[in-house]
């Protein structure tokens, strides 16, 4: 769901559910709202009575008022049997959403051989994993019947969790009805009533999207003493071991889960048991000895809580899980997995009750995972494990060491064939590479999950490429099998060691600022970068600061990642790591760094105090980053090679990305300040360069930055354009050429200068060292280190982002933007002359506001490019450089202001070729935030709910893409054919290039290492919105 329904939707519950207890109407109203905008579902209905729910018969509760409440924390409820007929369903042109004989959408859905309500249609509905329950259970795989909660149910759970009122009792009814229905199926009892074999019930999670370990399960629901001893009767006492090992499961799981007592407690009672029994292993000990083990667990609950023992009752046991998993949403690590993944916008957790099937019974029973291939290499092979005689979470505990998926068929061929057979079934109808959990009962197969399984980048590549060939899949379907995530894997530097290997040695985590990982030694300033590279060029380096700046880019240039306290995603830092393609941690809380004593100290929590200090890392110590995590780790950890030779390392890359660039419409261009940058940007297929910045290029190195604040500080207009002319000019027109030499006829868009002044200035800090102020005064023709100190105090802003940049500095300096477009427009005659090709360059006006700036500039640049081609006559003629055409070098801005979007119409009349969306500035301009500082904030800002995504890594829809669109909308108005094109970080985010898409966008461009992922975003918008062809070179 998009924010706004999930903010109504909220505001309805609370309204409607607490204040006026018409839980119906507000069900109707979530599960509307729980459907996917892709589906279009218009769910009609007839609103009922308010009063319909609260005039319920509470006859015939299972739980009686003195043992309702077990923990103050979760509501109990009352039960009644109700009858049901067979169930009609809303039908629309998408899906077809089960209803109850009333009209009203199902609570609670059914799946078993005779009734299946769900299906792989309603996953937003049911969850993933209830969705594809009953999916299979259509396909007739053997799955254990049962039935799902919705996921919308999790947000009204919580809401009336809050309020003091309980949701799951206005539902109870429903729920024991899908019970009854499941025991019709199996011919047991839930309970142990009578002589009807006792039924046991699991409870798990399911979000739409998989979200592997994050919430909760707990299994084995129904069993009590009385229950264990009616299981151990049968078979004549053989299941006896059995059913008590089952019991002490459920203890120790319920205890932990449910009530959220310390699991460890019930780990010390059975290692007394074991070191007691004289035995290693739980497999040892006997019934009888499991036997002590439950009692000794229920005594536990009594030491924690002495008015809270273990509830006895199945129908207790069985709500009191269902609220558990819903209340795992909202856990910590719930919440910062889907920070992590991008699932803010999910609803909740379905819920899914399903009959408990039993790989402990014996050899003839066990249980696994697997894959259908390989999630490392794709190969197309069973890939898993599993253990005989054992439950689901003994595989994953670590406790016995599980067997390869290849040893069941010398074992149990019988099985291993079925289960063959299963998956080739799974992944024939899914089209997908599936991750199967499985449960042998005495020889029977039972599939209790299939999702799409997880995989690494080089398997999801050669996954796609191979069903393809196959003929399992189209090219479209092949495309959105891969995820921006898996391209990004293999071009960027990545560790050998596994998380849990170097687990032991993290010691903090910050922002994933960038992807990639570093191994270095650490420094705390750029010259300690330089002097460790020169003393040991082959080892890494990592810089650590409070934050970087501009004076720290020759430093960074050098290092192999950064790690700084401060900052955000769109930090200096964050900008320059992507760029480059290197790694960043940023913003890292825990950490202090002392600069001068050329430290950093690691703490165990945001609040810094001595006795939270974990770890200090000294200038020359080796650490390692993992920027698509944020992990800083204390060791070297081992890396794998990555980087340029993706297509020669992945023989399907090619081939895959070929199918990209066919199916997006799109043009992705790169932004690059190099000719190295461009040519790595080329490699990966940018079609030219969309924005290079011209400050960049500037302070590429501390001669150049010398240069440009010899320039800014001069203290004349004659020095000034001495400066200009004899040093910038040259430089710029060297670096401008070698970039159109790369490009070719690629396009090549320059920015002119941008930047706020204070990227140029000497800090306070510089200023007082004499011997640097001293030189520097001088390099500036000024009469002494005061001066420059008074010259610099006089430049100094108080707001440098919103104060003398971009096109104020080339209307009160014009002779800066004659110095720039001269060597623009010398460095494509000279790359002409020297390749023979023509160059296609292309001049931006930045951060324009008026019809009047961007005129003021257009004409002097418009004058220039006359002059210089004039002056170069003699030895080369215009159209000989430009082409046959004659065409003109075109002359666009950049809209970074919202003013600059609501007259766009107005610039394009005033001559503005083309429009670049600078989304950084334009966002920050929108909010009102300073990118550099709003980090401080932006994360409470999420977890308040006041906002759903960073508005500096996603482009916010609703504001900033509002301008946007208006801006197209204004600027097509008066040229329909008018390039547009975006340029800030959001040119490679995923969700931002679906918004640029659909917003009419030719071009997006972002740094060269995220351009293979820009290429792959732009080609899964158009498969869902399809679009010609926009991309390309532009006006040329």
């Amino acid at each position: 769901r998009d924010s706004n329904s999930h903010k109504r939707t909220r505001a309805l519950t609370h309204n409607t559910v607490v204040n006026t207890r018409s839980f119906a109407n507000t069900w109707i109203t979530m599960m509307s709202s729980s459907l996917s905008a892709s589906q279009h579902v218009f769910v009609q209905h007839q609103q009922k009575s308010s009063s319909s729910l609260s005039s319920r018969k509470n006859s015939s509760s299972s739980l009686t008022t003195t043992t309702r409440r077990h923990s103050s924390k979760r509501g109990v409820i009352t039960s009644s049997k109700v009858s049901s007929s067979q169930s009609d369903v809303i039908t629309n042109n998408a899906v077809q959403i089960p209803t109850k004989p009333t009209g009203e959408p199902k609570v609670v859905y059914i799946f078993n051989s005779k009734t299946c309500d769900g299906g792989a249609e309603l996953k937003d509905i049911l969850g993933n994993k209830g969705a594809l329950l009953a999916e299979m259970m259509k396909l007739g795989v053997p799955v254990p019947p049962g039935f799902t909660i919705p996921a919308s149910m999790c947000e009204t759970y919580e809401s009336c969790r809050v309020e003091g009122t309980d949701a799951v009792e206005d539902i109870w009814e429903d729920v024991e009805f899908a019970i009854s229905e499941t025991e019709k199926e199996l011919g047991k009892k839930f309970g142990g009533e009578g002589d009807a074999e006792p039924l046991l019930f699991s409870v798990r999670s399911g979000a739409a999207v998989s979200m592997p370990g994050m919430l909760e399960t707990v299994l084995n629901i129904g069993l009590n003493k009385s229950v264990c001893e009616k299981i151990a009767a049968a078979n004549g006492g053989a299941n006896k071991r059995f059913a008590y090992d089952a019991y002490r499961r459920l203890l120790d799981m319920f205890g932990s889960v449910v009530f959220e007592m310390d699991r460890s407690q019930f780990e010390m009672e059975l290692e007394r048991v074991k070191e007691k029994k004289g035995v290693e292993k739980d497999t040892e000990l006997s019934a009888e000895d499991l036997m002590e083990v439950c009692d000794a667990y229920e005594q536990v609950y009594l030491k924690v809580d002495p008015n809270r023992p273990f509830p006895s009752d199945p129908t207790m046991q069985l709500k009191l899980a269902i609220e558990a998993v819903f209340e795992s949403w909202n856990k910590p690590r719930a919440k910062a997995y889907r920070e992590i993944a991008g699932l803010s916008s999910l609803g909740g957790t379905a819920v899914n009750v399903q009959s408990m099937v039993f790989g402990n019974l014996g050899e003839t029973s066990g249980t696994g995972v697997c894959f259908t291939r390989r999630p490392d290499t794709g190969e197309k092979i069973i890939f898993g494990e599993y253990l005989i005689n054992a439950q689901g979470e003994d595989v994953v505990a670590g406790i016995r060491t599980p067997e390869p998926i290849s040893t069941l068929f010398e074992k149990m061929p019988v099985v291993a064939q079925s289960l063959q057979d299963t998956l080739d079934k799974l992944e024939m109808h899914f089209k997908n590479m599936q991750d199967i959990e499985f449960t042998i009962d005495s020889g029977k197969l039972f599939i209790l999950q299939t999702r799409n399984g997880k995989r690494n980048g080089v398997a999801a590549i050669n996954v796609a490429v191979d069903m393809y060939e196959e003929g399992l899949i189209t090219k479209a379907e092949a495309i959105e099998m891969v995820e921006l995530d898996h391209l990004n894997q293999l071009i960027h530097p990545a560790f050998k060691e596994t998380e849990e290997e170097y687990e032991d040695a993290k010691i903090s985590t910050g922002l994933a600022a960038s992807p990639g990982a570093a191994v270095g030694r650490v420094a705390f300033s750029s010259e300690d970068v330089l002097a460790m590279k020169k003393a040991n060029p082959k080892e890494g380096v990592i810089l650590c600061r409070v934050e970087t700046s501009a004076e720290d880019v020759s430093g960074m240039h050098a290092s192999n990642g950064f790690l700084t306290q401060n900052g955000g995603m769109t930090s200096h830092a964050a900008v320059v790591a992507r760029g480059w393609g290197l790694p960043c941690v940023s913003g890292v809380a825990t950490m202090r760094v002392d600069e001068a004593k050329k430290e950093a100290y690691f703490y165990s929590s945001e609040s810094i105090s001595p006795a939270n200090l974990i770890a200090t890392v000294k200038s020359g110590d080796w650490i390692s980053l993992d920027g698509g995590e944020g992990f800083v780790i204390n060791r070297k950890v081992e890396m794998n090679a990555a980087g340029e030779g993706v297509y020669e390392q992945h023989p399907k890359m090619a081939k895959f990305m070929s199918w990209v660039e066919e199916a997006k419409s799109l043009g992705v261009y790169a932004n690059a300040d190099t000719a190295a940058e461009l040519k790595l940007a080329m490699y990966f297929g940018a079609q030219g360069i969309g924005l290079c910045r011209t400050e960049h290029m500037l302070l590429a190195s501390a001669e150049r930055v010398s240069i440009s604040r010899s320039m800014i500080l001069a203290k004349d207009d004659a020095s000034r354009v001495e400066i200009l002319d004899k040093k910038m000019g040259p430089m710029l027109k060297d670096d401008f050429q070698a970039l159109f030499e790369q490009a070719g006829n690629l396009p090549v868009t320059i920015r002119l200068l941008d930047p706020p002044l204070h990227e140029f200035l000497p800090t306070e800090l510089e200023l007082k060292d004499e011997k640097f102020a001293a030189d520097l005064a001088k390099k500036c023709s000024l009469e002494s280190a005061d001066a420059l100190r008074e010259m610099c105090e006089a430049k100094r802003e108080k707001n440098p982002m919103m104060g003398l940049r971009g096109v104020r500095v080339g209307i009160l300096e014009p002779k800066i933007t004659i110095m720039q477009t001269k060597a623009i427009v010398n460095a494509i005659i000279d790359a002409y002359i020297a390749t023979g090709v023509h160059p296609n360059g292309k001049i931006m006006v930045p951060l324009v506001s008026t019809t009047e700036e961007f005129e003021n500039q257009r004409a002097l640049i418009f004058q220039t490019i006359q002059e210089v081609f004039n002056a170069r006559a003699s030895e080369v003629s215009r159209a000989d450089v430009l082409g046959p055409d004659n065409r003109e070098i075109p002359i666009g801005m950049m809209c970074e202001t919202p003013r600059a979007c609501i007259v766009s119409g107005n610039l394009v009349e005033e001559g503005a070729a083309f429009m670049s969306f600078g989304s950084n500035d334009l966002s920050q301009l929108s909010f009102g935030f300073s990118r550099d500082d709003a980090s401080s904030f932006l994360e409470k800002y999420k977890e308040f709910g006041i906002i759903e995504t960073d508005p500096f890594n996603t482009i916010d829809v609703d504001g900033v893409g509002e301008l946007i669109k208006m801006s197209v909308r204004g600027a097509r108005a008066v040229n329909s054919k008018i390039p547009v094109s975006v340029c800030g970080e959001h040119g490679g985010d995923e969700k931002s290039i679906e918004f640029f898409h659909e917003a009419g966008l030719n071009v997006v461009s972002c740094s060269a290492f995220r351009v293979l992922g820009a290429r792959l975003a732009a080609a899964k918008a158009n498969i869902a919105n399809p679009k010609s062809s926009t991309g390309g070179a532009g006006p040329r």
